[in-house]
């Protein structure tokens, strides 16, 4: 088999190939190219299009390049994902620091702002999953509440 090697042309029409979408063709390639310019012998004939397909591995690259694209939105989908985490995180952090505060001897002393010791777990289990733990921690949060009097 002939190798070639791909010009700036031929990786132009490749590009103009991707760029038709799901449902591309050679044949709309083709029209395109006369549409865009109509100078007939600027514009590669379909056999030659053809060609250059087989040639250039445009299907297979075409794959690949969905795939690359894919990942790139996924990057960028993630990135998305990871930065609303952080944000959640601090806000939980927050909601459970507002739960404690320390007293003159620097020891820490539970100052409840939300409504029931279970609110309190929930906010802990949110912090640990935001940060990647497993949605079923095997050392599970509890605290025991005392009464005023007691």
């Amino acid at each position: 088999m002939v190798q070639h090697s791909e010009t700036a042309e031929q990786a132009t029409a490749f590009e103009a190939y991707y760029a038709l979408g799901g449902d591309r063709s050679l044949a709309k390639l083709h029209t395109q190219f006369s549409i865009v310019s109509p100078d007939s012998k600027k514009v590669p004939s379909l056999k030659t299009l053809k060609n250059w397909s087989r040639w250039f591995n445009w299907q297979q690259r075409v794959v690949i390049k969905d795939k690359a694209v894919a990942a790139g939105i996924d990057k960028q989908t993630t990135k998305a994902i990871i930065n609303r985490k952080a944000e959640y995180l601090e806000l939980v952090d927050a909601l459970i620091n507002s739960c404690f505060e320390r007293d003159s001897e620097g020891k820490l002393k539970l100052k409840l702002e939300i409504e029931k010791p279970k609110d309190l777990k929930e906010a802990v289990e949110l912090a640990l999953k935001l940060m990647g733990e497993p949605e079923r921690v095997e050392q599970s949060v509890s605290f025991e509440w005392l009464d005023e009097e007691d």
